[in-house]
């Protein structure tokens, strides 16, 4: 189904938690290990941004995108390798993969909101 603008912004600030989490926890130890949270199922339902203003949940993601920014920008590449490891997983991820994986996966749902959006707009002009 369709998730409302809402929704989606919910959505996007649930995985960018747990993703940002793990850059995180990779960048402050060794070759952490975090539990796997799902990012709907179990932080959005604790969380649940669904209940705030769209305002409020654009500023708050505008927030946490400058505040992700700023840990990221003065990395080095050995930062940008760091490990962080998903219990139960034999995979091990870079703080640079999990970064990608946020920003690719972010793509994706702003793709969404925007032809959305440019289809409300056309249906306005008529």
């Amino acid at each position: 189904g369709k998730r409302s603008f809402v929704e989606e912004v919910a959505h996007l600030l649930n995985c960018e938690a747990r993703f940002s989490e793990a850059v995180y926890l990779a960048l402050i130890f060794k070759e952490p290990s975090i539990t796997k949270v799902h990012p709907e199922r179990q932080w959005g339902k604790l969380i649940n941004y669904e209940n705030f203003s769209p305002i409020e949940l654009l500023n708050y993601f505008s927030f946490r995108r400058s505040m992700l920014h700023a840990v990221l920008q003065p990395l080095s590449e050995k930062d940008w390798l760091r490990i962080v490891r998903e219990i139960h997983k034999q995979r091990q991820e870079t703080v640079y993969l999990q970064v990608r994986k946020l920003l690719l996966h972010e793509l994706h749902h702003l793709d969404l909101i925007e032809a959305r959006v440019d289809k409300l707009v056309r249906k306005s002009k008529y």
